[in-house]
């Protein structure tokens, strides 16, 4: 315990404060994100609400989520380094990002994916 408050007493708040709101977004009730893979090494989740995909990703110091393609969210600035890893059996992400030479990593839970609906055949009256 007092190493782990050590740590974050190292660590700028202000630069903790927005780890947090990076997270607060990507947990978001309005996008309501599922996990769908990967892609050129960006995470990609899929927002049943907007019928989107999005990606987050790490580019130019910056930690941004970007929608189809178009257009994008800037979450987080002058980041120095920024990691990911899925895990499949417990439906986390772990993020690791670099502010101002000090690594904060945090755990984000979601959802599990609803699965999708079965049509089912009409019934034969006879």
């Amino acid at each position: 315990m007092l190493n782990l408050k050590s740590n974050l007493s190292s660590v700028r708040q202000d630069d903790l404060a927005q780890v947090e709101q990076l997270v607060s977004v990507l947990k978001t009730r309005g996008l309501s994100l599922e996990y769908k893979g990967t892609s050129f090494g960006n995470v990609v989740f899929y927002s049943p609400p907007r019928q989107a995909n999005y990606q987050l990703k790490y580019e130019r110091n910056k930690i941004w989520l970007n929608q189809d393609g178009q257009g994008y969210m800037p979450l987080l600035f002058d980041v120095e380094a920024f990691k990911t890893k899925w895990h499949d059996e417990n439906y986390t992400l772990d993020l690791e990002v670099k502010l101002h030479g000090k690594v904060i990593k945090r755990e984000v839970v979601f959802a599990k994916a609803k699965p999708p609906k079965e049509k089912q055949a009409p019934k034969n009256e006879g």
